[in-house]
């Protein structure tokens, strides 16, 4: 009797031993890896038929040093922002397009649950203080400094719509230009040998609206109905950054070449559409009888253009 009881007991014990080891397996088994993993980011640009040149980031498709972007952290798919990761500073030490996060940032985390995809918003110029609930302002007013002005976006979901997440922390950004740039190439006409002071505005375009981020889509527009183009070479170049537009009438736009006392006006024929992305480029010779101008468009991507005659 005491020998049955006694292996009873060792069959219990061998019982409880088995079952403590497959449980013990279980639980590694599905043991959750929370080591966090930080996000890593290189970030490039729609090559599109853009001309790289040195005049400022609006007319390139590469960085410069010490360039600075927004990043935001959504579900994949969706707009759901994750806690804690909206408008996180990254910056391009050398312009290499290899960004980090920059000082008095933290570093993006993806979440512990890898099967938790998500998905990475970002833009260019970055702006600390005035960009709310995902909304960026956008301000085209003053030309001085294009690149501070030329708002560049992505959404990783266009190009991975599977979404990120810790098991591979590399994100690749490929960034898009979402204003439209034009340019202005002068020459002087009859009865003008030298523009050399001439300075140019374009008249009947907003220059302020708001970006959100989280759609990609521009709205809200309004602000002066006008803008100072930028010198590039007196007399001969000027460049502006503006809103994406289109005109519905003739005249509702127009471009003042002012030279001395003189001032000349071409009138923008109605269906001129300003593109987003698209590089505009009008040659302009300016004389002192009715201005010629050709049109053509010299794309970042392709766009419309004409021609047209200025009194």
């Amino acid at each position: 009797m005491l020998k049955m009881y006694k292996n009873k007991l060792r069959d219990l014990a061998a019982y409880l031993l088995a079952a403590l080891l497959v449980t013990a397996c279980n639980q590694e088994e599905h043991a959750v890896d929370t080591t966090p993993v930080a996000a890593r980011f290189w970030a490039g640009m729609d090559e599109g038929s853009q001309e790289v040149t040195t005049q400022s980031r609006a007319s390139g498709t590469t960085w410069n040093a010490k360039d600075s972007i927004g990043i935001f952290m959504v579900d994949n798919g969706t707009s759901n922002l994750l806690p804690d990761v909206w408008n996180v500073k990254y910056w391009t030490e050398d312009g290499n397009g290899t960004f980090s996060v920059a000082q008095g940032s933290e570093d993006i985390y993806f979440p512990v649950d890898e099967t938790r995809k998500v998905d990475f918003l970002a833009y260019y110029p970055y702006q600390r203080y005035n960009v709310y609930d995902g909304i960026y302002p956008v301000d085209v007013f003053t030309q001085k400094d294009q690149a501070a002005i030329d708002l560049l976006y992505t959404n990783s979901y266009r190009t991975n719509t599977a979404g990120y997440d810790k098991t591979d922390p590399q994100v690749d950004l490929v960034f898009s230009h979402q204003l439209s740039r034009l340019i202005l190439n002068t020459t002087p006409g009859l009865g003008l040998d030298d523009l050399s002071g001439l300075t140019v505005e374009i008249h009947g375009i907003n220059t302020t609206a708001y970006f959100d981020l989280y759609t990609g889509e521009l709205s809200n527009y309004s602000g002066f109905l006008y803008c100072h183009m930028k010198m590039i070479t007196d007399g001969k170049r000027f460049e502006a950054i503006l809103l994406p537009d289109a005109t519905t009438s003739t005249g509702e736009w127009y471009i003042e070449f002012k030279l001395g006392e003189d001032t000349y006006t071409w009138y923008v024929p109605a269906g001129t559409v300003f593109e987003a992305g698209a590089e505009h480029t009008w040659t302009i010779s300016v004389q002192q009888v009715p201005i010629q101008v050709s049109a053509r468009i010299e794309a970042w991507t392709q766009g419309t253009g004409g021609s047209g005659i200025a009194n």
